[in-house]
Formats: C-alpha cells, sequence, structure tokens
C-alpha cells in the first residue's frame, strides 16, 4: 500500500487509520496540572465550561441546550407542604428529579396525580416524554403502574441495591411492550 510512513508516534499509519483509531494527541505547548476536589464548580468555572459546550455544540450543529424548572407543590389546609414533584424540561424531554409524598399521605394518589400533571404539562406542549431514575427500595412498582418503561438498571448502585431508569413517551411510542424499537 502507498501512502505516507508513519512516524514513530503512528502519525500516518495506514492500519490504524483504517482501523477507526484516533491520530494521536498532538502535543501541548504548555504543562498542564490536574487536581482533584470536591465541590461544586465557582461561577466563573462553570461559565467558562457552559460557553465551551454551547460553542462546541454550535460547531457540530447540535440542538442549544435549554433547560427550564418547573415544579408542583401540594399544600394541605394550613398551608403545609405535604407532596413535591420538581423536574427539569431539556429539550423535548421532561426529567422528574425528585418526587415526595409526607409518609401519612402516601397511597392516597397524590404521587400519581403530580406525576399526571408533569404529563399534562408534556402533552400540552407536545415534548416526547418524560423520564426519570428510582432506586429498589424506593417505588418501581408505582411508575410501573402508571405506564413507565425501565430503560436501563444498575446493579449495585448503591451495594445490594438497584437504580433505576424510567421513561414514558408522550408522543407515538416509538417502542413495542418489550422495550425494543418498533420496526
Amino acid at each position: 500500500m502507498r501512502g505516507i510512513a508513519p512516524d514513530a508516534a503512528g502519525h500516518g499509519d495506514p492500519v490504524r487509520m483504517a482501523a477507526g483509531y484516533p491520530s494521536p494527541k498532538k502535543q501541548l505547548a504548555i504543562r498542564i496540572k490536574i487536581e482533584f476536589a470536591q465541590g461544586e464548580l465557582s461561577a466563573a468555572e462553570q461559565s467558562l465550561v457552559s460557553d465551551g459546550f454551547e460553542q462546541h455544540a454550535g460547531q457540530l450543529d447540535a440542538p442549544r441546550y435549554e433547560r427550564e424548572r418547573v415544579k408542583w407543590l401540594a399544600t394541605d389546609e394550613p398551608g403545609n407542604l405535604s407532596a413535591v414533584l420538581t423536574a427539569d424540561i431539556l429539550w423535548d424531554w421532561i426529567y422528574v428529579d425528585e418526587l415526595w409524598v409526607a409518609e401519612e399521605l402516601r397511597g392516597t394518589g397524590i404521587g400519581r396525580d403530580l406525576m399526571q400533571q408533569a404529563e399534562a404539562l408534556g402533552k400540552a406542549r407536545n415534548l416526547q416524554g418524560i423520564w426519570l431514575w428510582t432506586q429498589s427500595w424506593q417505588a418501581e412498582g408505582f411508575y410501573r403502574s402508571l405506564g413507565y418503561r425501565e430503560f436501563t438498571r444498575f446493579e449495585n448502585f448503591p451495594q445490594g441495591h438497584t437504580r433505576i431508569g424510567f421513561r414514558k413517551t408522550l408522543t407515538q411510542d416509538l417502542y413495542d411492550r418489550s422495550g425494543q424499537a418498533a420496526l
């Protein structure tokens, strides 16, 4: 095969290129130091990262990242908080972040009502669907009873338990009952 002979770093190696391997990394003109830290990014750091993601997505003609935070609060007559659903609208989907119902009100239908309110908002806005996470000790059966389908499962998250991803499409369901994409 004719072509460019690879250099010591593997540049121009037709076997590596044909196999889909990326070309070797560029050499940096400056030294980069990596440090571990706990906590959130500062406002300036977060702004720089967000701007970088937005610029990169723009170069790839990706849709602009849009996030809208929404919530439903259920209160009793004296005004005490009884149940909450918090969510993010991300592009064309609703991500349910938190669903909480006071212990004494569980099983009364308030959780179902809150989920139905989120679904109604999604349908009114013509969103694609809703997705969420739950744990094996939480509400797996509850979400199944509402028609949510499992899309992933992480065993031992935490050890001895399972983290489960559920989704429900609000537009024409593109999946059959087994969760496989319909043809």
